[in-house]
């Protein structure tokens, strides 16, 4: 018998946007492993990266990892507390790293993420950061974001 630990095995269903929200380097860990392991999970990655979760406005992967890159704006946190669980990316108050968050919406695309997708509220990724729960220091990632939103319109 070997004293070796059991490898983690991760299935597709191991992807949400809480772990997305909560620990953001664990999702990309599962999200990288799992677009390596196995080509037959394809379609069901696709999927899962498609959904469309209460929890976030019914927004998919990609357009959650929008909605975590840079600090919460002031107003928002002064109205609803800096962890309120009133919103989503309440647990990232001062969210995700802009070069993580490229290098994250890359690989969510590349495993079949759809960016030119919308929310409940029928908004955009672009459209996104017009809302009450605007994101700031994050110009880098959404200049990144509207170059790829606009290559994939116009292809």
């Amino acid at each position: 018998m070997s004293d070796l630990p059991s490898p983690t095995i991760y299935t597709t269903e191991s992807l949400t946007v809480e772990l997305l929200e909560t620990s953001p380097t664990k999702y990309f860990e599962i999200l990288d492993t799992l677009s390596y392991n196995n080509e037959n999970l394809d379609d069901l990655l696709k999927k899962k990266l498609n959904e469309k979760p209460s929890r976030s406005w019914h927004s998919n992967h990609a357009l959650c990892v929008a909605l975590l890159v840079g600090k919460m704006n002031k107003e928002a946190i002064d109205s609803f507390g800096e962890y309120s669980d009133d919103y989503y990316g309440d647990k990232l108050p001062n969210g995700l790293d802009e070069n993580f968050a490229i290098s994250l919406i890359d690989k969510i695309i590349e495993c079949g993420g759809n960016i030119l997708d919308k929310n409940y509220y029928q908004e955009s990724i672009i459209e996104i950061y017009k809302g009450r729960f605007y994101r700031t220091d994050n110009e880098k990632f959404k200049e990144y974001v509207k170059r790829l939103y606009d290559s994939k319109i116009s292809s």
